[in-house]
């Protein structure tokens, strides 16, 4: 529980089923590149993990082509600020199925915190057709930090983000959303 690990990244490939991750702290402030980065991979478990980045094109987690998976109890945050839209979502899944994202606190700076896109590679624009089913998004806190216009409410002025920041964006089938907490997206 006291592991820290900056500007690294883990990949988690073909032949590592059954993996299980717990109790990082890790840090990416440097390299574009996902902090977890699992793909055609089954039964891997994420928990209680701090998971910071503030690079670019830096995904906190993207899970590629994973299924049966577990990502929970963990911290996860992306603040990385990018003039224009693609700034890195915090959670990705791409032609995943069968996962169970739960409990986590997910904070972004104006992103989707959890996004299940439909294009392969977690997002990359020229590719298509990651669709995404039976997943289950359960009890999860999802927010931005970044406000760039005002609104006026009962008490007073609240940030409200830009359109490129959905909290949970659902690209696919048969997913369950259930209990989630969202604000400021």
């Amino acid at each position: 529980k006291t592991a820290r690990f900056t500007n690294c990244n883990f990949k988690i490939i073909e032949g590592a089923d059954g993996t299980n991750i717990s109790d990082l702290r890790l840090t990416m402030d440097k390299l574009e590149t996902p902090v977890f980065d699992a793909f055609n991979v089954s039964d891997i478990t994420i928990a209680n993990c701090d998971i910071f980045s503030n690079a670019s094109k830096s995904y906190p987690i993207l899970f590629n082509t994973v299924n049966n998976s577990k990502i929970l109890n963990n911290k996860v945050q992306t603040t990385a600020y990018v003039v224009g839209w693609g700034h890195p979502s915090a959670i990705v899944l791409s032609a995943s199925h069968y996962n169970n994202i739960s409990n986590n606190n997910v904070i972004t700076n104006d992103s989707n915190g959890i996004y299940l896109t439909g294009y392969l590679n977690g997002g990359d624009m020229g590719q298509g057709g990651g669709v995404n089913t039976h997943n289950t998004l359960f009890n999860n806190t999802v927010h931005s930090v970044r406000g760039i216009e005002w609104a006026l409410d009962d008490d007073g002025k609240v940030p409200i983000p830009s359109s490129f920041c959905y909290a949970i964006q659902v690209m696919g089938a048969n997913n369950e959303i259930l209990n989630n907490t969202v604000y400021n997206a």
